[in-house]
């Protein structure tokens, strides 16, 4: 029963924030007038709240604030999901895609790839995606190497801030060199940036991340294990290498996702499976498998819901997706490193 409420109170959370998300915005346009047919029935314009709206118009801000949720929607559940993998696959539950230098590495890949190769339709999107999943691989697996040296896990947090630190600078000196009229759109992107794609680009995103949820949900039991620790893993005959590889791909794919949909975006993949996992302990029938899932519903909600205070703080202006969820995340990131550091 406790499971049944959990899973229901998520689901009925993501769809309130998203029916929220599609009614708010600066067009005075109502997205419950508009599935109504109050306001949609009116031939070549129509007048609401004062507002005169034309009906080719009045469709175009429902179907780019649709659009606009699911990119935030698969943004934000694919950097839970990554968050949740690499907590559990480094043992440490401070790991997160932004931190660790993935983000930045995927941007860079993305950076490259948009200055240098050619618009090629969907071929773009292949390589674009391509180039941001090698260049998010390089601090993945460097983080990797010094979490099996290192028995610190405040030093290797430490290493991953200067590691992303070094790549977004990277990141800004290429695009200087290359195109420097371009600089401040790379700026603004990678604090977060959401922007209009094509539905077929998300339904593609959507599938893939999809594929790699259910494949975490079939193969939690090695995340179980992984988490207890290598030598422990061996004496139950789990090949630590290759799923501790297999996981990591998996993370730096769905970072990839999120960089490619939104910017770098902070803190997601930290505060949704330390919050989970938190909750989690009063519900003992709730497992890994359920944790996978919840990751993916509350990840997608908490970013819709971050988008949506970045566009109606103030009227007629949207703040960077990054920086809302910054203001929300560093504050639980702080406290956390200040338990770590001095218990």
């Amino acid at each position: 029963m406790d499971r049944f409420l959990v899973f229901l109170f998520f689901l009925i959370l993501l769809i309130s924030a998203s029916f929220v998300y599609m009614e708010v915005g600066s067009s005075g346009v109502s997205f419950l007038g508009y599935i109504l047919g109050k306001d949609n029935n009116i031939g070549n314009g129509v007048i609401h709240d004062g507002v005169i709206h034309d009906s080719v118009i009045y469709d175009g801000v429902i179907y780019v604030r649709f659009v606009q949720l699911v990119s935030v929607f698969i943004s934000g559940s694919s950097l839970s999901l990554a968050g949740f993998a690499l907590q559990r696959m480094l043992k440490n539950p401070l790991i997160d895609p932004g931190i660790t230098g993935v983000l930045s590495g995927s941007a860079l890949g993305y950076v490259i790839a948009f200055s240098f190769l050619p618009s090629l339709g969907l071929l773009s999107l292949f390589y674009k995606g391509l180039l941001s999943f090698i260049f998010g691989l390089i601090p993945g697996v460097v983080l990797v190497f010094i979490s099996l040296s290192s028995k610190d896990s405040t030093g290797i947090i430490i290493f991953g801030v200067i590691l992303n630190a070094f790549i977004s600078s990277l990141t800004v000196l290429v695009q200087s060199i290359i195109n420097p009229n371009m600089l401040s759109y790379v700026s603004v992107w990678m604090m977060g940036s959401v922007g209009i794609n094509n539905l077929g680009t998300l339904v593609v995103y959507l599938v893939v991340e999809v594929v790699i949820l259910f494949f975490m949900i079939a193969f939690s039991r090695y995340i179980d294990i992984l988490s207890i620790g290598e030598i422990d893993a061996h004496v139950l005959g789990v090949d630590v290498k290759l799923w501790r590889s297999v996981f990591l791909i998996f993370s730096i794919v769905l970072s990839s996702i999120s960089v490619l949909l939104t910017g770098i975006v902070s803190f997601v993949g930290f505060i949704v499976p330390n919050t989970l996992t938190f909750f989690m302990y009063k519900f003992r029938s709730i497992n890994t498998k359920d944790i996978v899932f919840l990751n993916f519903v509350l990840g997608g909600t908490f970013l819709i819901f971050s988008h949506m205070l970045s566009r109606i703080f103030i009227v007629g202006f949207e703040f960077p997706l990054g920086v809302v969820t910054g203001f929300i995340g560093a504050p639980v990131f702080a406290i956390f490193l200040s338990k770590l550091i001095f218990r």
